[in-house]
């Protein structure tokens, strides 16, 4: 039996009225766990502020610093006490884009609106007065639009626990429930996130993590967990990102202390929508429109979005090529070992559906073509926009795709969330 406000995506209502972007949002958030940005991207395309992002993994830092304009800082040690020092990124813009299409990079982005601090540490490491007091330094130094912030007027704490220690990908899932919350060294993260909830107390809160967490003793343990740090009444979720405009299958638990009830996207994107041949065409057939409109900002807007990010071929190493004349359409050509059976890898991706979960370590395989698919592709299939930048080799930018929230299942939620937060300005 289902706990009490579990829900399953199909009792969500279809879409009606959107939230208007013009609206001023001047709601702020922290993300633990912050990956490359998926998460935050949802909720940042949505007007909210980050104020601060922890992640331990340094590429992923890099990502969202180049994508939100952030500020990384580590923590350094001398005489047995420790000090944040500002630290350079590697990668920059200029990398990845000429100056006139950065200039309009960070125009779409609203680039100079947003200045979160990335912190680039352990979560276990990281003392919530540490998270505040460079909230405080912030508003002190009037950076960004932020409003006067303390411990109890948070209004957002976002955050993916590594899913690893549940999900049943991993071969090595403890098989005690228990012992997945509170022995396994990555799935204790979750008990991380719920500190830093209880110590910052915002307004709501958004967990993300796999369906392995779908388990009444995790449930249990999860809810006493919140309990204990002050959030006595918690919902369970079960969301399909492809129900709101996701090309690939994405079952996740959403975890709040808020009912969420997103609504359905209108229109359903397929692999089709996203493969480089299909952005081709439609350059082909903006030709034209762009000669006659150079300066216009749509023509603009089209140009970010065919830059030239993360698009790099890669053609099949030949024991694939050699396994793929005998592999079915929507079917891997190879199989790794998962906790409970296989599950399958280079996917001879099917064009007219959405595509099987991705993941980090999972790739997929071009319809037509004796190639995989590219990184860009690949973040295609997960919703991220084309002027999301991915830092980093090409193993590493492929797993900071798969192993982080959907920014169009994060949008739906931060609508969500958007009018749960104006509901309470009006009731005051």
């Amino acid at each position: 039996m289902l706990p009490n406000g579990l829900k399953k995506d199909s009792h969500c209502k279809k879409k009606d009225n959107e939230t208007s972007k013009n609206e001023k949002n001047h709601f702020t958030f922290v993300d633990l766990f912050c990956g490359c940005g998926g998460f935050s991207r949802g909720f940042i395309d949505e007007g909210f502020n980050p104020l601060v992002a922890i992640e331990i993994e340094e590429n992923p830092v890099s990502s969202y610093a180049l994508n939100f304009n952030g500020k990384i800082y580590e923590k350094i040690y001398k005489n047995g006490q420790y000090n944040y020092i500002l630290k350079e990124n590697y990668f920059k813009l200029e990398d990845f884009m000429s100056k006139e299409e950065i200039d309009f990079f960070k125009k779409i982005n609203n680039y100079d609106k947003l200045s979160p601090i990335i912190l680039n540490e352990d979560i276990r490491e990281i003392h919530s007065l540490d998270i505040l007091k460079f909230i405080d330094d912030k508003n002190d130094n009037n950076l960004g639009n932020i409003r006067s912030l303390s411990s109890n007027n948070i209004d957002l704490l976002i955050g993916g626990p590594p899913c690893e220690g549940y999900t049943g990908a991993n071969p090595k899932r403890l098989k005690n429930p228990y012992d997945r919350l509170y022995s396994d060294e990555l799935g204790r993260l979750v008990l991380e996130y719920i500190r830093i909830v209880g110590d910052l107390k915002p307004k709501v809160f958004v967990m993300e993590n796999v369906p392995g967490m779908l388990n009444w003793q995790l449930w249990e343990c999860i809810e006493q967990e919140f309990a204990k740090v002050g959030y006595n009444e918690i919902y369970f979720h079960v969301f399909n990102a492809e129900n709101f405009g996701n090309p690939s299958v994405r079952k996740r638990i959403i975890v709040s202390n808020i009912k969420l009830n997103p609504e359905w996207s209108e229109h359903k994107n397929i692999v089709r929508d996203i493969l480089e041949d299909e952005y081709t065409f439609k350059t082909i057939k903006n030709v034209e429109k762009l000669e006659k409109n150079e300066k216009s900002e749509e023509t603009q807007k089209f140009r970010v979005n065919e830059l030239n990010l993360n698009k790099e071929q890669y053609p099949l190493a030949e024991r694939i090529s050699k396994k793929l004349k005998d592999t079915k359409v929507g079917s891997g050509a190879v199989k790794f070992k998962a906790s409970k059976g296989n599950l399958e890898n280079y996917i001879l991706i099917n064009e007219n559906d959405v595509s099987d979960t991705v993941m980090g370590q999972r790739r997929f395989i071009h319809p037509n073509k004796q190639r995989l698919l590219t990184v860009r592709e690949q973040a295609r299939l997960m919703g991220y926009p084309n002027h999301h930048i991915l830092a980093g080799g090409l193993t590493s930018t492929y797993n900071q795709i798969g192993e982080s929230v959907p920014p169009t299942l994060s949008n739906a939620i931060a609508k969500e969330v958007y009018k749960y937060l104006k509901s309470l300005e009006v009731d005051k």
